[in-house]
C-alpha cells in the first residue's frame, strides 16, 4: 500500500469512528484500522482537532475502544 493510499485508508476508517458505532468486537474493523501503516505524525495530521473533539463528545464508545486497542 502506497503511502497515499495508507492515509486515504486511514482518513476513511476514522470517517467511520465519528459517523457510526463500531463495536469493540468488529474484529475486522479495528484490525484493519491496525494494520494501515502511519506513524504518530501522520496520525496528528489526519485528525483535526474538531474531529477528535467530536469524537470525543459524540462516539465516546469508539474513543475509549480505539485507547484501549493502542494500549
Amino acid at each position: 500500500m502506497g503511502a497515499s493510499a495508507s492515509r486515504e485508508k486511514f482518513r476513511e476508517s476514522f470517517e467511520e469512528l465519528i459517523g457510526e458505532d463500531i463495536s469493540p468486537d468488529d474484529a475486522e474493523f479495528w484490525d484493519e484500522l491496525w494494520k494501515i501503516p502511519s506513524s504518530a505524525e501522520e496520525v496528528f495530521e489526519l485528525i483535526s482537532p474538531g474531529a477528535a473533539r467530536y469524537l470525543r463528545d459524540e462516539r465516546f464508545d469508539n474513543l475509549a475502544t480505539l485507547f484501549t486497542q493502542a494500549t
